[in-house]
């Protein structure tokens, strides 16, 4: 019997059952996904400036981050109004939380200050602190010229009987040149970043408790 002369009913399950048995053996229906990466947030134990004025207890409250910058992923500015996020290239953690833990380990090394207490707990220290991570990108708007973008507000009060009052607020802006547009590159150049604000930071807290100490 000629096949191709049956019903196409025939020719059909003809067709089938030779993919059935050739597709197998030279088709890869599997697809295959990049490895997710995570990176961590780390601005190590720093230097810190020798202090000789007053010794200070402050709380750190939880961190937060603009909403484009809340997110694990990497995130990249591609032109002035394009941001793109990177599934695949991961923090470990949120930013807002990456950057609160890293600026705990920073203050409780600070010679300037005795405690740094976590938001949960009740006692009552003189400083309160507030931080919002308001950008974090690579920045690859211009060829050849990648750089990664870190900025945070910081804000501290004074606590009181009627509640805080602010003492202290500024935008801590810093862009560190990065060799190249990998994510490893990125997240070294944000850590650089980091590194820098803290180090301002502090010394700027370390000022601000100067000068309420002599009033």
């Amino acid at each position: 019997m000629n096949i191709f002369k049956s019903s196409p009913h025939a020719v059909l399950l003809f067709v089938l059952a030779v993919c059935s048995v050739l597709l197998p053996g030279c088709v890869n229906l599997q697809k295959s996904f990049p490895d997710i990466k995570t990176y961590c947030l780390d601005a190590g134990p720093g230097k810190h400036p020798a202090s000789t004025g007053p010794v200070i207890s402050v709380r750190l409250r939880p961190v937060s981050a603009a909403s484009p910058f809340a997110d694990r992923y990497l995130t990249y500015r591609a032109d002035e109004i394009r941001y793109e996020s990177d599934f695949y290239n991961q923090l470990a953690a949120s930013p807002a939380v990456m950057i609160q833990d890293q600026t705990h380990l920073w203050l409780k090394g600070s010679p300037a200050i005795e405690f740094v207490l976590p938001a949960d707990v009740a006692t009552n220290p003189y400083y309160l602190i507030d931080g919002k991570v308001l950008e974090l990108y690579g920045d690859y708007r211009k060829t050849g010229q990648p750089k990664a973008v870190l900025k945070i507000e910081w804000t501290v009060s004074k606590s009181g009987p009627e509640g805080p009052e602010v003492l202290f607020q500024k935008v801590y802006p810093e862009a560190a040149t990065i060799s190249g547009t990998s994510p490893r590159l990125l997240v070294e150049g944000w850590n650089q970043d980091l590194v820098r604000i803290l180090e301002v930071f502090e010394s700027d807290l370390i000022t601000l408790a100067g000068q309420s100490n002599k009033q």
